[in-house]
C-alpha cells in the first residue's frame, strides 16, 4: 500500500483504462497497490465512471492541493455576512454554527474561530475582540487546591507600594528551598539595619517554620551583627 502518497498522472491513466475495461475498483486498486477507498473516491470526485478523465482529474487535484487556500468563509460571502450578523448580536461561534446549519448553510465553530483570528479575516479585522468572555482573556488565574481563592492574607499592598519605613523593626522573610527539596532555610531581613537572621528548617510545615522564626536568635563565636542564626545551630 502507498498510504499518504498522492495519485500521479500515470496511476490515474491506469484507473481510466481499468474503467474502460469494465474492471471493478477492487481489481484496479490491487494492481496499483492502493486501497479500494482511494480509487473509489478518486473516481467519484472527478465525474464517476462515465466522465472520469485522467488529465482533468490530475489538474483538479493540483488545484485542490494549492496553498494557501481560501477559507470557507472567504469563499462564501453570503455565509460570512450571516455569521458576522450573528456574532455582532452577541452569539458565540458554537451557537452560530448550529443556527446557520438550521438555515441550510454549513460551517463549523472551529472554522469560525480560525477566521476570527486570521489576518485579513472575511469577518472583519479585530472581530475576535467582540467574543463574549466571562473573564478578561490572557490573564493568569489564581490556582488553589480547593479551586477557591480565599486570600488568607487579605488585602495588602506590595512592597514597592508601601510607604518608606521611618525606623527599625520592619522585617521581610523569605523561604529558600534547596535542590531536590531536600533542604530549606528561612531568612529574615531587617529593612533599615539590613540585619539578617537565618534559620535552618527540618520541614516546611507552617508550624515548624513559625517555631523557627519565633525562636530567639542564637549567635556563634564568629557571628556579626549583620548575620545571626535563628534557633539552635
Amino acid at each position: 500500500m502507498m498510504a499518504g502518497v498522492r495519485l500521479c498522472l500515470v496511476e490515474r491513466e491506469e484507473i481510466r483504462a481499468g474503467i474502460e475495461r469494465g474492471e471493478s475498483f477492487r481489481r484496479i486498486a490491487a494492481r496499483l497497490g492502493r486501497s479500494v477507498s482511494t480509487v473509489s473516491r478518486e473516481v467519484a470526485r472527478n465525474g464517476g465512471r462515465v466522465w472520469y478523465r485522467a488529465v482533468s482529474a490530475n489538474g483538479q487535484a493540483w488545484c485542490r492541493a494549492r496553498r494557501p487556500k481560501r477559507s470557507r468563509l472567504a469563499a462564501d460571502s453570503g455565509l460570512a455576512d450571516r455569521v458576522k450578523v450573528l456574532l455582532d448580536s452577541g452569539w458565540s461561534p458554537a451557537p452560530v454554527a448550529v443556527q446557520v446549519r438550521a438555515e441550510g448553510m454549513r460551517v463549523s465553530a472551529e472554522t469560525i474561530y480560525r477566521e476570527l483570528y486570521r489576518s485579513g479575516s472575511a469577518l472583519g479585522n479585530h472581530q475576535w475582540q467582540r467574543l463574549f468572555r466571562a473573564r478578561p482573556s490572557k490573564r493568569r488565574r489564581r490556582r488553589t487546591r480547593t479551586g477557591i481563592d480565599r486570600r488568607p492574607l487579605g488585602a495588602f499592598k506590595l512592597i514597592d507600594k508601601r510607604p518608606p519605613v521611618d525606623g527599625p523593626g520592619h522585617w521581610e522573610g523569605d523561604l529558600l528551598i534547596g535542590a531536590g527539596n531536600r533542604s530549606a532555610v528561612v531568612v529574615l531581613t531587617e529593612t533599615v539595619s539590613k540585619r539578617v537572621l537565618i534559620g535552618a528548617l527540618k520541614s516546611q510545615r507552617a508550624d515548624h517554620v513559625a517555631d523557627v522564626v519565633c525562636a530567639p536568635p542564637r549567635t556563634g563565636p564568629r557571628h556579626t551583627p549583620e548575620n545571626t542564626h535563628l534557633g539552635p545551630r
